[in-house]
């Protein structure tokens, strides 16, 4: 799949701002086809419908992506559309460049700001023949002067290896388009390419010089994988260089960091002084299980931590809990802070995360916050759920967001109202739909023309997602599900 060039959705979002309507599939496209963009055909178009607020189904978020390998650019509205008022609340569209590798070269983001797109932030990005970045270039928009200012540029040189030998760092001052250098930073490398030297120098714009900042020298021990970076400065006034930081790293059969300790040179007892260490555990996938982070208080030289994570994952791989901590001074000592744990069901199509904070008082997990995400035979995500909890351990449903992916429907209308598109997609569709969520047994599916008469009747089996809808001609039909006491219905539309 190839991204792709900026398609303007100005016009669109100013369609959504006046109309009162959502514009039907065929508008969409029409209006997303600006600057006389050709399109031959939609690939990869995703759509996404979030619902805010569900008990009232007061606001709809609609998110669509649009694809044109011909031009190969990349475009993504994200809009929220008020059911009660009519009208768009906020909106905003990110569009991208790709070259032939996939691989951005400029993006664009806009914002409604009044009920009018307007240009935000800009990224440049050019590559040499191996991939890697030779220029970044970030630029902020200047409404009052309709131009791009505030220019930040970072240049890149490499050796033959592709390893990094300099990175150079420019910034204009807010109106003047005029580059002003700020930081350059120096390597060199040895045969193994590992870096041997690392040079830091900041700009002085008042001697049109550069000054050095510090220098770091690398030392490599590949039977203890261990190496060191011995950091000096220059003295003030006088070009002699003083150590005055180590860094000390270790690393697994892997190459993952495994401790991480950072010594300062102390002067005045002339030696170097511990003052920090992270500390990092994998299982036997290599995946990180535990990361702490604790420093030495410069004043009594005790230790006091800073950052403590946990993780546990199941046997495929998947993260199921992420516990921290944090440093509870009066006891010197880590205390339980957060929690989030993720259930998976054995296909792995559907996952719940819990997020919990650690009750003091009494002393248990309090969850607050839940995510419930199913997705589709080809492991795409197709529906999210999140809920709150509220004052009386309740969960209450606070938003859905349900994805099309790869099913930008060719005919018929999107109509973003409160009853439709929460049931099933694609729709249209052919040979089957997907329901959004699964099916408790013995629902009831019934098919309906839309002159009421009933031409297909099943009940559903449980945890039931798909549909097989073959044998059915082309044409519109009423779709209902019906269980226990409730009863839904969605236009469905067969080609």
């Amino acid at each position: 799949m190839k991204p792709l060039p900026i398609i303007t959705i100005l016009i669109l979002c100013f369609h959504f701002m006046h109309g009162q309507e959502t514009p039907s599939t065929n508008e969409l496209e029409e209006l997303l086809r600006t600057d006389n963009t050709e399109f031959q055909y939609l690939t990869d178009s995703i759509i996404k419908y979030g619902f805010i607020n569900e008990l009232d189904s007061n606001r709809v978020s609609k998110e669509v992506r649009i694809h044109d390998d011909q031009h190969n650019t990349v475009s993504t509205a994200v809009l929220t559309w008020n059911l009660s008022a009519l009208q768009y609340d906020s909106m905003f569209q990110i569009a991208s460049i790709y070259d032939a590798n996939n691989q951005p070269t400029e993006v664009t983001l806009r914002k409604a700001v009044d009920g009018t797109m307007d240009y935000e932030l800009k990224r440049s990005y050019r590559y040499n023949a191996a991939g890697n970045y030779v220029s970044k270039h970030y630029y902020q928009w200047n409404a009052w002067l309709s131009n791009w200012t505030s220019g930040e540029a970072f240049t890149y040189q490499y050796d033959e290896n592709q390893n990094i030998t300099q990175i150079l760092f420019a910034r204009q001052q807010g109106t003047d388009t005029t580059w002003i250098n700020q930081d350059m930073v120096s390597w060199t490398y040895d045969d193994s390419n590992k870096p041997l030297e690392k040079t830091v120098h900041i700009f002085d714009p008042v001697d049109n010089q550069w000054i050095l900042e510090y220098q770091s020298i690398f030392n490599h021990n590949p039977q203890l994988r261990k190496s060191i970076e011995t950091r000096s400065y220059p003295q003030e006034e006088t070009t002699t260089l003083i150590p005055s930081l180590r860094i000390i790293t270790f690393t697994n059969e892997y190459g993952s960091t495994t401790l991480s300790q950072k010594e300062y040179y102390d002067d005045q007892n002339d030696l170097w002084a511990l003052t920090q260490e992270i500390f990092y555990e994998y299982n036997i996938d290599n995946l990180r299980t535990h990361y702490s982070y604790r420093q030495r208080n410069g004043v009594n030289g005790s230790w006091y931590g800073v950052s403590y994570h946990d993780y546990a994952y199941s046997e495929e791989g998947n993260e199921i809990e992420h516990r921290e901590k944090t440093w509870d001074h009066t006891i010197g000592d880590w205390i339980n802070a957060s929690l989030a744990t993720t259930d998976y069901t054995v296909d792995g199509k559907y996952y719940v995360k819990t997020y919990s904070t650690w009750d003091t008082n009494e002393q248990a997990w309090s969850s607050y916050l839940k995510r419930e995400m199913y997705n589709d035979e080809n492991d795409s995500p197709f529906c999210k759920l999140q809920y709150h909890m509220d004052e009386s351990n309740q969960w209450i449903l606070d938003s859905k967001d349900y994805y099309y992916n790869n099913l930008l429907p060719t005919d018929g209308e999107l109509e973003l109202t409160a009853s439709q598109n929460r049931l099933l997609y694609p729709n249209p569709a052919k040979d089957r739909i997907l329901f959004f969520e699964p099916l408790e047994q013995g629902t009831q599916i019934e098919i309906w023309t839309v002159n009421g008469q009933l031409i297909q009747k099943q009940s559903a089996s449980e945890g039931q997602v798909k549909l097989d809808i073959r044998s059915i001609p082309a044409g519109i039909y009423i779709l209902t599900i019906k269980q226990k006491d409730m009863t839904q219905s969605q236009k469905l539309m067969i080609q």
